[in-house]
């Protein structure tokens, strides 16, 4: 299971670090650690997922296609995939992200990375659920606002694509951009534009 895991990572690009200073504390978390505030067992394709990858985003942008609901759902049936965090550590964990949500999440809902801005994708811990991927959506009216993705994080894992190529939106957005007209910014944030990509 770990190669095939790994392969359809692989498939989607490049990876990059969490962004630090995500969250800004420190908290100890371990499989271990996990299955005892949740007092649940943690999925091993979960499991198997963190260890080999640890707190990522991809560099394209990836998206879960197969998405029925249209309150979260593209037209085309797919939402963004963002910023997966990890099961050990001190920084970027999965019980950072559950914290900084906690009053509004299920207990038995674990959550290893973001959708669309202020919604999360985590798999259940409940027992008649369990291993299922559902999309928490804070918009959502109590009692609705988890909405099924997969019947497992090894099928998630198929259902991802790459919906942007970075490539080709720095090359888009190089053509637009004239050096010479950035004349009024700092030559530290000019820098910065460079090595982002965004200018030449």
């Amino acid at each position: 299971m770990e190669e095939k895991i790994i392969s359809l990572v692989n498939v989607l690009g490049e990876r990059k670090e969490y962004p630090q200073g995500m969250f800004d504390k420190t908290i100890v978390c371990s499989k271990e650690i996990l299955s005892n505030y949740f007092k649940a067992d943690i999925p091993q394709e979960l499991v198997i997922f963190s260890k080999a990858f640890g707190a990522f985003s991809f560099r394209n942008g990836i998206a879960a296609k197969g998405i029925k609901d249209n309150r979260i759902g593209h037209t085309n049936g797919w939402v963004p995939v963002n910023y997966f965090v990890s099961i050990s550590g001190n920084t970027n964990t999965i019980l950072h992200l559950y914290t900084d949500y906690k009053d509004q999440l299920s207990r038995k809902f674990l959550p290893f990375c973001e959708g669309t801005s202020g919604d999360l994708i985590g798999i259940s811990l409940k027992k008649k659920e369990f291993g299922k991927i559902y999309y928490w959506f804070h918009e959502s009216k109590v009692g609705k606002e988890y909405i099924l993705m997969a019947n497992s994080f090894y099928e998630f894992l198929q259902t991802l694509f790459i919906e942007e190529k970075v490539g080709e939106e720095v090359e888009e957005r190089n053509n637009e951009i004239d050096v010479n007209s950035l004349t009024d910014l700092s030559p530290q944030f000019i820098e910065l534009l460079r090595e982002s990509g965004i200018i030449k």
